[in-house]
């Protein structure tokens, strides 16, 4: 064997066993791993299945044939001798929605290993135009880790509203003395005041209710533990 091949034939093979462990320990976590319905999923590390949309605001186009999607990435390549040299490439970062029968949950793909159907390669005189896409109405399978997260800060701070809303009512004297001077005398005497500040308390008290009340928003992104995260709309355990 000459030398180039004794060199070539141990990089050929640690590839292909690279390839396969990455293959075994997909369709390991995929096997293992139940499918969640969103709505009542748990938090922490899913398997979700459904419909990729895209945000109505949003709308996401592939960059070469201007497609609608919710994921793109493309490489520009030039010939060069017997090779590819790789000149552009960009892939999407947008977050898109995943939607099943029960609700749907925001996808950002950041990180994840993404498998796709939608591959087309196009050469135009010394260059190569390939493209990789996940499309509007896609089935996928995403594997990540699952969030619900409430879409108001839940530390909010009573008193700091209570004071704002008051210094708002202030500013509008007129509405004020309309709604608290009791003996209307043009002021705000200590206890018509003592009876803003109870005011105040109360709405900002609905406020905060309101705000909790409303419901959360399901987000999956990538493991804080290092678990795989995939997304693809093929066969995860083919």
């Amino acid at each position: 064997m000459s030398s180039p091949a004794i060199i070539v034939a141990p990089l050929i093979a640690c590839v292909s066993l690279g390839a396969w462990l990455l293959s075994h320990r997909r369709y390991r976590t995929t096997t293992d791993t139940p499918t969640s319905n969103i709505a009542s999923a748990v938090q922490g590390y899913v398997e979700l299945q459904g419909l990729a949309k895209t945000h109505p605001s949003a709308p996401l186009f592939s960059r070469i044939r201007g497609l609608p999607c919710v994921w793109y990435r493309y490489l520009v390549q030039e010939q060069d001798s017997d090779s590819w040299k790789t000149t552009q490439q960009e892939t999407s970062a947008s977050t898109f929605l995943l939607r099943d029968a029960t609700g749907e949950c925001i996808v950002d793909p950041d990180h994840a290993e993404i498998l796709t159907a939608h591959r087309e390669v196009k050469q135009v005189g010394g260059q190569r135009f390939t493209e990789y896409l996940l499309l509007e109405n896609d089935r996928l399978y995403a594997l990540g880790e699952f969030k619900t997260l409430n879409p108001v800060d839940t530390r909010l701070d009573p008193h700091d509203d209570r004071g704002n809303l008051l210094a708002d009512w202030k500013r509008d004297k007129p509405t004020l003395l309309q709604r608290f001077d009791l003996n209307k005398d043009g002021e705000i005497d200590e206890g018509e005041w003592k009876l803003a500040r109870a005011r105040a308390k109360r709405e900002v008290e609905k406020q905060h209710r309101d705000l909790r009340a409303q419901p959360g928003f399901h987000v999956l992104g990538a493991p804080s533990n290092g678990r795989h995260f995939l997304i693809t709309n093929r066969n995860p355990e083919v």
